[in-house]
């Protein structure tokens, strides 16, 4: 297979109009044999027999693909699957009644209550081929509030098993503009902690623990298992105490007691930020967004904190459970590029998110911080949405910053482009890696509605792991203007990852498209040409989901690393539990290793796993459990 894009290898966005104009909506190509999945009826069928002679590894792999010639990238079927009521600015992805199929969870507006809604997954009612989604808000019970009543203010949803009892539970934050109940911005109900009964069904925790001392201005949340003691915690990225005072919350680390209840465990883990703002001593940054993932390779996952108001933003190393600041030491907190006027403490950005991931194939994390610069403001006043590139265990677990032109990742903004564009308007909000058409490289997905005329970006990897915009001719170019929020996720199991978004209308002047905040649902068009690997974890000693393990797979010359994640982002912007993996043309994984999230960590080992599957690994079990795609 070519080894470089041709001009065939994409849809012009000339013919992709012509295309929508004349109503030719792409069929989804038959899978070719050798993408069929595996026979999934036995025990046996996970595994294939072992090679006589593994194959040599000298050099690094060649480019396992291309992409699909004269097909959109996705079709918008919000429509379709039954979501044509569904608006929102933020939308979650999340299996709550256990079939392997993801419900959509959505917020209408991030002020005022009844804004939640639960969306199943379904097969179409009608008979016909594929899933379509039917609400069922009213019987999760994810609207009752702590008085009895229907009626929640919830600004974001996480998901994750706190009791370990093999289903997700709700995380219900509460975002408060202002701390005195006699403004409008101020939100009422606290943080919630919702228990689910298997089935969708969702029953409040009467005191979780995690509704302290309220408001709180939570703005994002995360669970990981920070000490390893197989129980979940939570941690909470909380912002100004009175907007626009930069003045700001402490960020939490709750303690999960495994059942539902949590304990507040900030200042034991290390995380507490006492000082005054600009001072020597740690101090609360106006924290928009929270991720988790293992930046240094030791087992445990560190907290990325994204900081608003030019403030730098936080990278808490892990070590054990207990927690220590190495944002300034590794290059994470801001550009360092100095401020002309302002304090040394606003010389960062105003950054919504930190997607995490080893996008360049290399064994560690890297980062995509999302950042919105105000096009009032010259371009060295205020850190630029970049990826953060990981120097590994011989550079120290550093980030280097390579320039935008270098990456691909340089984008017009305003008709300026580069690190030193002084004008222009850059609205991003957040970010996700994920591998479009497993080829083996993550590609990445941006989304931005700040101002007007920000629009979401979808881009291509090369095999130089730099960057092709590939939003033009993506199929979705139009209704991804104004993306606020977004997942992926495979909604259909059929073997690739979809992407769906919200949107907002009238935010600085942004007119979402037809002016309404719709959900859209973007399905993956691209042809099963590729193989796949779904991986989906059972912990036993570890936490139920296994969040915070790391797999890692092989395939011929190719080894990727993901990380089974627990949420992150800003407001809710999760993926879910799980590591989807593109393997190009391969036809087998020669290796599949789980390092799990247990005290000390420790690592399983499986040869010659079955491509084209969702396998579910159990923690102690030399059995594998696959299905193969429904197509």
């Amino acid at each position: 297979m070519s080894t470089a894009m041709t001009p065939h290898a994409l849809l012009s966005a000339a013919a992709l109009l012509g295309c929508l104009a004349a109503g030719c909506a792409p069929k989804r190509p038959s899978p070719t044999p050798e993408a069929q999945p595996p026979d999934a009826g036995g025990p046996g069928a996970c595994r294939l027999e072992p090679l006589a002679a593994p194959p040599a590894c000298e050099a690094p792999p060649a480019r396992l693909g291309s992409l699909p010639p004269s097909v959109p990238l996705f079709l918008d079927r919000w429509a379709e699957a039954g979501l044509g009521e569904a608006r929102g600015w933020r939308v979650v992805l999340a299996d709550v009644d256990g079939d392997g199929y993801p419900e959509l969870l959505n917020i209408e507006r991030p002020n005022g209550r009844d804004k939640q809604r639960l969306w199943r997954n379904v097969p179409n009612p009608d008979g016909g081929a594929g899933r379509v989604f039917v609400e069922a808000t009213a019987e999760s019970g994810i609207r009752l509030n702590r008085d009895g009543g229907e009626g929640q203010t919830a600004t974001l949803f996480t998901l994750a098993d706190v009791d370990n009892d093999g289903d997700v539970d709700l995380f219900s934050g509460s975002y408060s503009a202002a701390s005195s109940p006699a403004s409008d911005k101020y939100n009422p109900d606290p943080n919630e902690l919702y228990l689910n009964d298997g089935a969708g069904r969702f029953t409040r925790v009467a005191d979780s623990g995690l509704s302290q001392d309220w408001p709180r201005s939570t703005a994002a949340a995360v669970f990981l298992d920070a000490d390893h003691d197989g129980k979940l915690d939570l941690f909470l990225g909380n912002f100004m105490k009175d907007y626009p005072n930069v003045t700001s919350w402490q960020d939490e680390l709750y303690r999960g007691n495994g059942d539902g209840t949590f304990t507040p465990f900030t200042v034991q883990a290390g995380l507490g930020t006492p000082g005054p703002i600009g001072g020597s001593a740690p101090w609360s940054r106006a924290t928009y967004g929270a991720t988790a993932c293992d930046t240094d390779g030791n087992g445990y996952a560190d907290l990325l904190v994204s900081a608003y108001a030019l403030m730098p933003d936080l990278l808490w190393r892990n070590e054990g459970g207990l927690f220590t600041d190495a944002s300034a030491d590794s290059g994470f907190a801001m550009d360092g590029q100095p401020h002309p006027t302002e304090p040394s403490w606003r010389q960062g950005g105003n950054t919504f998110g930190a997607a995490c991931a080893d996008y360049d194939n290399d064994g560690d994390m890297d980062v995509f911080q999302a950042e919105t610069v105000h096009g009032d403001y010259p371009r060295n006043q205020a850190d630029r949405s970049r990826i953060l590139r990981n120097t590994g265990a011989d550079g120290g677990y550093t980030f280097e910053r390579p320039a935008l032109a270098e990456t691909g990742i340089d984008r017009d903004l305003n008709g300026l482009a580069g690190d030193n564009a002084e004008r222009g308007n850059e609205g991003d909000h957040g970010a996700h890696w994920f591998d479009l058409d497993n080829d083996g490289q993550l590609d990445l997905f941006i989304e931005q509605s700040a101002y007007p005329g920000n629009h979401g970006w979808l881009y291509w990897q090369r095999e130089d792991h730099t960057f092709l915009n590939l939003t033009p001719a993506s199929g979705i170019a139009a209704s991804l203007v104004a993306s606020n929020g977004s997942t992926v996720g495979d909604f259909d199991r059929d073997g690739d990852l979809d992407l769906v978004t919200g949107s907002v209308h009238n935010v600085n002047g942004v007119a979402a498209p037809e002016g309404r905040d719709q959900v859209h649902l973007y399905e993956n068009l691209t042809p099963p040409q590729h193989a796949f690997l779904h991986v989906t974890l059972r912990g036993t000693t570890a936490n139920r989901q296994g969040i915070g393990a790391r797999v890692t797979v092989t395939a011929g010359c190719l080894t990727q690393v993901r990380e089974i994640p627990g949420g992150g982002g800003t407001f809710g912007a999760q993926v879910g539990a799980f590591a989807h993996f593109g393997l190009g043309d391969a036809r087998r994984v020669d290796r599949l290793e789980v390092r799990w999230p247990t005290q000390p960590p420790h690592v399983e080992v499986f040869t010659d796993v079955a491509v084209n599957q969702f396998l579910t690994v159990t923690e102690g079990s030399p059995t594998l459990a696959c299905e193969g795609p429904s197509r």
